[in-house]
């Protein structure tokens, strides 16, 4: 489970421990016990988005330079693999591990699977391909006090920061 120490000192305004209730058959033994989770910035959400996606498009430019369309290509489908490779080893993108950010669901506060973790990438890039939805989404986070994005609201998860 994802939790942070009540006893850590993190207090800045980006980053709040919030309280979150043991869920199960746990609560009803020891309802007093709480565990807690720090949400992601919104900055921080933001630039792993710019990481992975400029990661993307230089992939695909060098990829272009080298060897035209087939190593764009071929490029893509590398970085495409080494995402996946990341997300079922680390259950994080690259632009999220080198923020140390994590998802997890939104009812469990569990890492995702990563088939889970896999359909919430494709919503997010059917998302961003559309434009408004992408503006829609960023107002969303920006507006949600748990800083959840429409793609968390859709898939029912929340970004945190990974301890």
């Amino acid at each position: 489970m994802i939790v942070e120490n009540v006893n850590e000192k993190n207090n800045s305004s980006s980053e709040k421990a919030i309280p979150i209730s043991e869920q199960g058959n746990q609560s009803q033994i020891n309802a007093s016990r709480t565990s807690y989770i720090v949400y992601a910035s919104r900055f921080k959400r933001w630039l792993a988005t710019i990481i992975n996606v400029l990661l993307f498009y230089v992939a695909m430019f060098i990829g272009f330079l080298i060897l035209e369309d087939i190593g764009m290509a071929i490029l893509i489908i590398l970085y495409i693999g080494y995402q996946c490779f990341l997300i079922y080893n680390s259950k994080q993108t690259l632009g999220k591990k080198l923020l140390n950010l994590q998802v997890i669901d939104y009812a469990t506060q569990q890492p995702l699977t990563f088939g889970r973790y896999m359909l919430r990438e494709l919503v997010e890039n059917i998302f961003s391909v559309t434009g408004i939805l992408t503006l829609i989404s960023a107002v969303v986070a920006f507006v949600s006090k748990e800083r959840r994005s429409l793609t968390d609201a859709v898939m029912s998860t929340i970004v945190v920061k990974k301890n």
